[in-house]
């Protein structure tokens, strides 16, 4: 079998190992493996799509808290003092 069709396949399973067993057993059970798993396209596809989700949940966050913050800045600018339960 080719080293990328059998490091595609070794991801796969250890994809599926990690929705039914503890972490710390699929890793060491896999510990051999992970050099070539690395190397598999299907891992690196997930990274790039983890990485993009990441960016995009840091950008919604930002925006919400730079909203945030200008509706407690006009509130202060309007009414002096806003109450820590709104902050």
């Amino acid at each position: 079998m080719p080293k990328k069709e059998r490091a595609d396949l070794l991801s796969i399973a250890m994809t599926l190992a990690f929705h039914h067993f503890q972490e710390s057993w699929v890793k060491g059970y896999f510990k051999e493996e992970m050099r070539m798993i690395k190397t598999a396209d299907f891992i690196q596809e997930w990274i790039d799509e983890e990485i993009e989700k990441g960016i995009q949940q840091g950008i919604r966050q930002g925006v919400k808290e730079a909203t945030q913050q200008s509706i407690i800045e006009f509130l202060e600018g309007r009414f002096d003092m806003v109450p820590a339960e709104i902050i």
